[in-house]
C-alpha cells in the first residue's frame, strides 16, 4: 500500500499522573514513522493489494492508548496503526462521494488531475492534494513533472488520456523535450539500439568459437557503430526465435561485409549461449565445417547463405497481432496531421493502441516496433515515386526503396530495411499510414448506409453496464440474441434479419424465427432475474434510484418491433429503457431525457458502418448534439466488446 497523508491533526488528552511534555514528543515521533508503517500494512492486508486509489477527504479516529507513565513504542504503534487502518476502511467502505472519491488505480487518478489541470480545476479540487507541490509551475511543466514522476504506469496513464479526450491538449502542451524524454527514458528504453549490443556481441563469440575472421577481429565498439548506422532491428525479447534470427542476420552481415569466411557446419554452441535457438543457427550455416585457411573472404555480393533463408520476413507472430491491432486505429490517429515521425505522432500512437488493447502497455517491444513502424511510413511518404518504393518494400528490396529518396538519413535507411523484412501484410499497414489516400478502399470496405446507425453508440453504454456479465449470471440468452431483439424495438419490425448493418450491430446471423425460438421458452422468472442482475450493475455505478420508478410513458415510447411473445416483449421494453438510462447517464443536461427523446435525437440517426478487419467503422451525419456526445466521450473507440464477434467500434462524423 502507497499511501499518504495530507494533513494530520493530533489532540493529546492526558489523564492521570502523566504530563503533556512527558509523552508529547514520543508520540508526536511514533505518529510520524511507526504508526504509518503499520497503517500501510494493515491496509495491505484489508485490501488485498488491489491497485484502486482512495482519496479520502477527512478520517477521524479516537484511540485510547495506557501508558502507565511511559510509552511503549512498539505496541502503542501497532495499536493506533490498526486503528487507522479501521477507520480508513470504514470511510471507503462508506462510500460517500463527499468524502471519498475512487480511482480503478494510480494510472486513472494521475490521468484526472492531468486533465482537469488543463481545464484550470484542478488546484481548487480537495482529491487533488497530493499534487499541491505542482501548483506555482505552469500545466506544461507540471504535466512533464508528473508524467515523469509516474512512468511506472505512464502507458496506462496516456491510455486514460486518450479515454477522456485529453490526450492532445497534454501532448501538444509538453515541450519537444519533454515528449523525448517521455519516450526514450520510459517507454523505449529497453529496446533501443544501444540494448542490441549483447546480441552483437554474441555474434562476434560466435564468430571468435569458430575462428571465422579473415583477418585480425575488428573492434567491437567501432563495428557495431558502423552496423547500428543501417541496422535497427526491433527485438521480441520474449521471443527466443526473434533474437537468435537476431544473431543471425549479425553473423550474415558480417560475411556480406566480407569480414568473416563461410562455414559448413558448427560444433555445439559454448554452454553460456543455451538461450539462443542452436537449430536456427545451423540452418543457415550449412552443413561440414572448412577452416578459414581453405575458404577466400566473402565478397559483399556474395552471401553463404541461402537466399531463401535470407529473403524470409522476420516478423513474430506477436508483432503481427500487434499490427492487426493497429489496423483499425488509423483513420483516428491520421485525423491529427501531425509529423509521422515526430514525437507527438509516436506517444498519440502508442496511446490509441493501448487505450484500445491494455496488454501492449505491458511489452517492452511495443514503442520501438511503433517507432520503426511510423519512421518507415515517414520515409516512404517522402519517397519521389512513393507507389514504387512500396512495391520494392512488399519484394523485401530495400535497397532499390531507398533510390526513390534523395538524401537519405540512417534513420530513413535502418527504417526502409525494417519495413522490407516485415512481411506483406506489415508493409501494407506502412503504406496506409503514408499514403492514406490510395487506401481507401482498404479502410472502408462494402459500406452499408443506415437510417439508425445512431444504435452503434448504445454499444458503449453495453460494455458499461455489463450486459454480457448480465446475461451469463442470470443464465439468459447470449448477448447478440439480446443486442437482436432491443434492435426491433429501437429500429422496428424485422429489422436484423432485412439490415445488414444492425445485424453487425447485433452479431445476431440467424433468422427471425431462429430469434423467436431462443426467447420462446423463456419464463417472467427468467427474465425477472436478469432485470435483477442489471439493475444490480446500474445501482452500483449509481445510475438508477431505488427508490424511483420509470414512468409509464418511458415505456410506451417504444412500442414497435416485437418477437410476438408477451413475456419477452414486456421484458424487452424494460431492458431497452434501463439501457439508454444507463448510456444517457453521463450526458449531464441530457442524462434525465426521455426515452422518446434519446431515440428520436441519438439513435435513428442516419450514416453508414462497414467492416475493417474484425472491427466496425460508423459514420454518422453531423447532428448539432454532437457537442454533448464529444464531451463525454461517445466519439472514442470502443475498444471491446465482451460477447461479440467485434473487437472494436470506431466512429466519425460527417462524410457518408
Amino acid at each position: 500500500m502507497d499511501g499518504t497523508i495530507g494533513r494530520l491533526h493530533c489532540k493529546y488528552r492526558i489523564v492521570g499522573g502523566s504530563t503533556l511534555a512527558a509523552v508529547q514528543a514520543r508520540l508526536d515521533d511514533m505518529l510520524s514513522s511507526a504508526v504509518a508503517g503499520v497503517t500501510d500494512h494493515s491496509l495491505d492486508s484489508a485490501l488485498g493489494g488491489e491497485p484502486t486509489v482512495y482519496v479520502l477527504r477527512c478520517v477521524r479516529i479516537k484511540a485510547l492508548v495506557h501508558t502507565h507513565g511511559s510509552v511503549a513504542t512498539r505496541p502503542a504503534a501497532e495499536h493506533l496503526g490498526r486503528q487507522f487502518a479501521c477507520a480508513i476502511v470504514k470511510a471507503v467502505a462508506l462510500g460517500n462521494p463527499e468524502n471519498c472519491i475512487t480511482f480503478r488505480n494510480q494510472a486513472e487518478y494521475v490521468a484526472c488531475f492531468l486533465r482537469d489541470l488543463f481545464r484550470g480545476s484542478a488546484h481548487q479540487n480537495w482529491i487533488y492534494h497530493p499534487f499541491r507541490r505542482f501548483g506555482l509551475l505552469s500545466p506544461s511543466q507540471a504535466a512533464a513533472e508528473v508524467l515523469s514522476g509516474n512512468s511506472v504506469c505512464l502507458p496506462g496513464i496516456l491510455a486514460a488520456l486518450k479515454s477522456f479526450g485529453a490526450l492532445d491538449e497534454v501532448l501538444q502542451a509538453l515541450s519537444p523535450t519533454a515528449l523525448e524524454a517521455l519516450w526514450r527514458q520510459y517507454l523505449c528504453a529497453f529496446n533501443s539500439t544501444g540494448s542490441l549490443l549483447p546480441l552483437f556481441t554474441t555474434a562476434i563469440e560466435i564468430a571468435d568459437h569458430l575462428s571465422l575472421w579473415t583477418n585480425s577481429r575488428p573492434d567491437r565498439q567501432q563495428l557495431f557503430r558502423r552496423w547500428s548506422a543501417t541496422h535497427d532491428p526491433v527485438a521480441d525479447w520474449g521471443s527466443r526465435s526473434d533474437i537468435t534470427a537476431i544473431v543471425v542476420s549479425i553473423l550474415r552481415w558480417f560475411q556480406e561485409c566480407g569480414l568473416t569466411a563461410a562455414v559448413a557446419s558448427m560444433n555445439e554452441l559454448p554452454s553460456d549461449m543455451d538461450w539462443l535457438d542452436a537449430e536456427m543457427l545451423k540452418e543457415p550455416l550449412g552443413s561440414g565445417r572448412t577452416t578459414p585457411a581453405s575458404v577466400s573472404p566473402v565478397k559483399k555480393s556474395e552471401s553463404p547463405f541461402p537466399l531463401t533463408t535470407a529473403r524470409q520476413p522476420r516478423v513474430t507472430p506477436r508483432q503481427i497481432q500487434l499490427t492487426e491491432h493497429l489496423a483499425p486505429l488509423i483513420p483516428q490517429f491520421l485525423a491529427s496531421r501531425d509529423a509521422l515521425d515526430s514525437m507527438h505522432a509516436r506517444l498519440r500512437l502508442y496511446a490509441f493502441l493501448v487505450a484500445a488493447h491494455p496488454e501492449w502497455g505491458e511489452v517492452d517491444f511495443t514503442a520501438p516496433l511503433l517507432e520503426r513502424i511510423l519512421s518507415a511510413a515517414a520515409a516512404l511518404a517522402r519517397s519521389s515515386t512513393p507507389g514504387q518504393a512500396y512495391r520494392f518494400l512488399l519484394q523485401g528490396d530495400a535497397a532499390s526503396a531507398l533510390r526513390t529518396l534523395s538524401g537519405a538519413s540512417p534513420r530513413e535507411v535502418a527504417a526502409l530495411q525494417f519495413a522490407a523484412g516485415m512481411g506483406q501484410a506489415e508493409v501494407d499497414f506502412v503504406a496506409k499510414l503514408a499514403l492514406p489516400e490510395r487506401f481507401v478502399d482498404v479502410e472502408r470496405p462494402d459500406e452499408i448506409e443506415c437510417q439508425h446507425a445512431g444504435l452503434f453508440l448504445l454499444l458503449r453504454g453495453v460494455v458499461n453496464l455489463r450486459l454480457a456479465a448480465a446475461c451469463h449470471d442470470a443464465d439468459y440468452p447470449p448477448l447478440p440474441a439480446l443486442l437482436a431483439a432491443l434492435a426491433l424495438r429501437y429500429a422496428g419490425e424485422n429489422s436484423i434479419t432485412s439490415d445488414s448493418a444492425l445485424a453487425l450491430f447485433s452479431g445476431w446471423e440467424g433468422t427471425f424465427d431462429m430469434l423467436r425460438s431462443i426467447w420462446g421458452p423463456l419464463t417472467p422468472e427468467d427474465h425477472q432475474r436478469f432485470h435483477s442482475a442489471l439493475v444490480r450493475i446500474m445501482r452500483s455505478q449509481r445510475i438508477l434510484d431505488p427508490e424511483v420508478p420509470l414512468p409509464l410513458a418511458e415505456f410506451e415510447a417504444l412500442p414497435s418491433g416485437c418477437l410476438d411473445l408477451p413475456d419477452t416483449d414486456s421484458a424487452m421494453i424494460l431492458t431497452s429503457c434501463l439501457l439508454l438510462r444507463g448510456w444517457a447517464h453521463p450526458l449531464r443536461a441530457f442524462s434525465n431525457s426521455t426515452v422518446a427523446f434519446l431515440v428520436q435525437h441519438f439513435v435513428r440517426r442516419p450514416g453508414s458502418v462497414s467492416r475493417c478487419g474484425r472491427g466496425l467503422i460508423v459514420h454518422l451525419q453531423p447532428s448539432p448534439f454532437d457537442i454533448v456526445l464529444e464531451m463525454a466521450g461517445y466519439f472514442q473507440d470502443v475498444p471491446h466488446l465482451p460477447g461479440l464477434i467485434h473487437t472494436c467500434v470506431s466512429f466519425h462524423r460527417g462524410r457518408v
